[in-house]
């Protein structure tokens, strides 16, 4: 169970300007585990107890682990933007990759 996120959120791990969308609890506890530019402090700790309870089933909500990673990225200060999928101007919405078109 990955605990899919109703708003995925883009942090900035390792360089500058490199952002990381994380859509869901698996990745939110990857990036705590095994990316977090720091390993302690009470939100990373939190939040790191709250997203392994969410994929092992237990009564923490996919919100919960949502708002603990950002309370956490706060914490760190890691930046956070809201992801917004881009969409390119003439594509098709309901296709990722656009329509495809025979030769």
């Amino acid at each position: 169970m990955r605990g899919v996120w109703s708003e995925p959120v883009e942090i900035e791990l390792g360089s500058i300007g490199s952002y990381r969308v994380i859509s869901d609890t698996e990745q939110a506890a990857e990036a705590l585990l095994f990316r977090w530019p720091v390993d302690k402090g009470k939100a990373f700790t939190s939040a790191k107890r709250v997203c392994l309870a969410v994929l092992e089933g237990e009564n923490e909500t996919f919100e919960d682990a949502r708002n603990a990673f950002l309370a956490a990225a706060e914490e760190a200060d890691v930046s956070v933007r809201q992801w917004q999928r881009s969409i390119p101007q003439g594509k098709s919405v309901g296709n990722r990759f656009g329509k495809r078109h025979r030769a």
